[in-house]
């Protein structure tokens, strides 16, 4: 009952803490300072995975994330990696390969001239 009245900073350290799987890596992909309080970080892990309560993606689903003719870089790779939270079996260098496969052909040709 002690937990009821602690600062918000304690309440999302131990929601934390009971996190993981899908809900833990991307609990670890949000940009710093992104949860303002215990109340944030609750609607924000709802909103993230209770649309997604039921179904499972596998790598070769990232075969079928393409990026839309009218969709910007960004849009795509924010999809795509909401996508990459829910594979049950993580690859990282796999989903970092794959991500380029559902690029517009004119901007992977644009990416592939720029220095990294």
């Amino acid at each position: 009952m002690a937990v009821i009245m602690a600062p918000d900073s304690l309440k999302c350290k131990l929601l934390a803490g009971t996190l993981n799987g899908a809900a833990l890596r991307w609990y670890m992909n949000q940009p710093r300072f992104s949860v303002v309080s215990y109340s944030d970080m609750t609607i924000k892990l709802t909103h993230q995975f209770s649309k997604s309560r039921h179904r499972k993606v596998s790598t070769p689903n990232l075969f079928n994330v393409r990026q839309d003719p009218n969709e910007s870089l960004r849009s795509y790779l924010a999809r795509y990696n909401d996508t990459t939270i829910k594979v049950v079996h993580p690859n990282h260098e796999l989903f970092v390969a794959l991500s380029k496969t559902g690029i517009k052909p004119i901007l992977l040709t644009n990416l592939s001239l720029k220095s990294w």
